[in-house]
């Protein structure tokens, strides 16, 4: 019986412990972060974050766009208050200027489909390296997006907003 190629990837997942008073997580190869405010969580629990290759994404972003980072956050379904929200740093190496929105969805395996993107940024990290950064209100996969698709606002029922500045560089971004 034939059997179709399966595809195997490598993780790289830590798990630690956080407890109500916050505290980071970073995976074995210093590429993916959770930073945990106080009162994140109302209890310890074990953590794991895991960086993904892009190239072992679920399925495509809804509005088209690249993926840039991609990592999945456990235990699954756990919503931070809001104000409470955890930041996520994942490494980045790419064209994007600092400053440049992105969108960050995440991914729904109930209805097996990218949703819901909350903002996110391309920031310069103490020691002068690029990341990406968004605040996740829920653990879940999550994935940057390149930025590309104008007249579209991030975070607003599933319909991302970039502006045309953002656009641009997108282009130039693909272009290269």
């Amino acid at each position: 019986t034939p059997v179709q190629d399966v595809r195997l990837y490598p993780l790289d997942s830590k798990t630690a412990a956080i407890g109500v008073s916050g505290g980071v997580i970073t995976n074995s190869l210093s590429s993916s972060s959770l930073a945990f405010p106080a009162g994140a969580l109302a209890t310890t629990q074990q953590v794991r974050v895991t960086y993904l290759p892009n190239d072992g994404l679920p399925g495509g972003f809804p509005d088209g766009s690249v993926p840039m980072g991609f990592s999945s956050f456990q235990p699954e379904g756990v919503v931070f208050p809001q104000g409470k929200e955890v930041l996520w740093t994942v490494a980045y190496t790419g064209t994007l200027p600092v400053g440049t929105d992105t969108l960050c969805y995440w991914w729904d395996g109930k209805e097996e489909r990218w949703r819901d993107p909350v903002p996110g940024k391309v920031v310069r990290l103490a020691d002068g390296s690029k990341a990406l950064q968004a605040s996740v209100p829920h653990f879940s996969a999550y994935g940057h997006a390149l930025p590309g698709v104008a007249g579209q606002r991030p975070g607003q029922d599933g319909d991302p907003i970039v502006g045309e500045a953002n656009l641009l560089v997108a282009r130039e971004a693909v272009a290269e």
